[in-house]
């Protein structure tokens, strides 16, 4: 039965996503080994760019209370409702660059789940597919194809729905088949309210003027609130490959309506 779609945050799930196991503890030197691992085919320069920030970010976190790297994060000023970029802590381009793409690889690697202003605040060259190249989740792969192959969205538009899709399971720390409408709608008005308080996170290509975060799933939110529904339920009786396509065909209709 269709009902109301209500903004609702995601609850937090029962397993949450771990693409490489549980890292809430890890050391620094293993994080920079899982690191180059990850990064195997990169430049030896990318590769110590890398570990270069990766050490900045995580000795930096390192002096803040916790028992896990997620909460000595959200014991820095970075989750606040005003965060800072993490680039406060570079001394140069270079190392601000380094800082953000380590920052951006504990985020897919699902160590740091941050807040919605401590994302938007940082500036990424690229966010969406390094994030799922990381998940090893087919549901997300399945939407990135539907996005794809969209017949009615131009590059722009295709690059925004993978960056708000991304930017919503890392800051509420779930996988796509827990990315319901309700959670969408949240996300969207959350990106709203925020306004232009934090800066855009998000380019849309070379030489293109920011993009604002949330704009695809506002068009959604802003347009469709009253919309009737129904979630596509995440049964253990449809196999992954249906529940992938079905979840990525739903988020298509609701991410899209309006275009």
């Amino acid at each position: 039965m269709s009902t109301l779609v209500e903004p609702a945050p995601a609850p937090s799930p029962q397993d949450p996503p771990a693409p490489f196991g549980d890292l809430s503890k890890v050391t620094v030197p293993e994080l920079c080994d899982h690191a180059m691992e990850i990064l195997r085919d990169a430049s030896e320069g990318c590769r110590e760019k890398r570990r270069a920030g990766i050490r900045m970010l995580f000795d930096h976190l390192s002096a803040h209370p916790g028992e896990t790297w997620q909460e000595r994060w959200e014991a820095t000023d970075f989750n606040a409702e005003d965060a800072p970029s993490v680039s406060v802590l570079a001394a140069s381009k270079s190392q601000a660059s380094g800082l953000t793409s380590a920052m951006r690889m504990a985020f897919g690697m699902r160590i740091i789940q941050p807040s919605l202003p401590g994302f938007r605040v940082n500036r990424f060259s690229g966010y969406a597919e390094p994030f799922r190249s990381l998940q090893d989740d087919p549901a997300l792969d399945e939407f990135f194809k539907v996005v794809d192959t969209h017949t009615r969205l131009n590059p722009v538009h295709k690059h925004r729905a993978k960056f708000d899709v991304t930017c919503a399971l890392t800051t509420q720390g779930i996988a796509l088949e827990h990315l319901t409408p309700s959670v969408l709608l949240h996300y969207s008005l959350e990106n709203k309210r925020l306004g232009s308080r934090t800066e855009p996170a998000i380019r849309t290509g070379p030489g293109s003027p920011p993009g604002l975060p949330g704009k695809c799933c506002w068009r959604w939110g802003t347009s469709l609130a009253g919309r009737l529904t129904q979630c596509v339920p995440a049964s253990n009786r449809v196999s992954t490959r249906s529940r992938a396509s079905s979840i990525a065909t739903e988020l298509r209709t609701l991410l899209f309506a309006s275009y």
